[in-house]
């Protein structure tokens, strides 16, 4: 009687697994591009941003529609005349994917938790400090067995303060961006 009522068991939790469960852990690599909303920084002019995503994204079991993890991105930028932007960002993200079989389709968020952008030129750097920044989009693509393809669309939203006696005071980094990626799950 207990052996059938551990087999019960293990087939009630296996039911409750949703059939989307691919992976509990997926690691992501990405490559994209960030259009500005306002390409000026005072008498610059901010070109478009170009760099790289590394995402890690835990989806739990009996949840896994849902995902949270970290990203991080290295991205730069020219900044006309003679400047060059460097921009890295450790954000935590939040997924909810509403199809996730062979494909998959959701919406992805990040919130900025540490920034670093720096504007280099002219043999100076200067530092810029960080406020809040998020982003808001949409995701979809394939799985091919624990290795997926898929690209991310959104709009990015982030002021940052610039170094005293700078002006404009703040460089806006809003943008619309496109990201794609292939991903390893575990």
């Amino acid at each position: 009687m207990k052996n059938m009522i551990g087999k019960l068991t293990v087939v009630l939790l296996l039911a409750l697994v949703p059939l989307s469960s691919q992976a509990i852990i997926e690691a992501r690599i990405g490559y994209g591009t960030s259009t500005f909303d306002d390409d000026n920084y005072g008498a610059l002019e901010m070109q478009t941003m170009r760099g790289i995503t590394l995402d890690v994204i835990v989806k739990p079991p009996l949840l896994s529609d849902f995902g949270v993890g970290l990203r991080y991105d290295m991205s730069t930028f020219d900044v006309k005349p003679g400047f060059e932007a460097d921009f890295d960002r450790l954000s935590v993200l939040a997924n909810y994917r509403f199809i996730d079989t062979l494909l998959y389709l959701g919406v992805i968020g990040t919130v900025g938790l540490k920034n670093d952008l720096k504007l280099k030129g002219g043999g100076n750097t200067y530092t810029f400090d960080d406020n809040l920044n998020y982003s808001l989009g949409v995701e979809g693509g394939v799985h091919l067995g624990l290795i997926s393809l898929g690209a991310e669309l959104g709009k990015f939203f982030g002021k940052f303060d610039a170094p005293v006696g700078m002006s404009p005071s703040e460089m806006d980094l809003g943008s619309f961006y496109a990201k794609a990626f292939i991903g390893f799950g575990f």
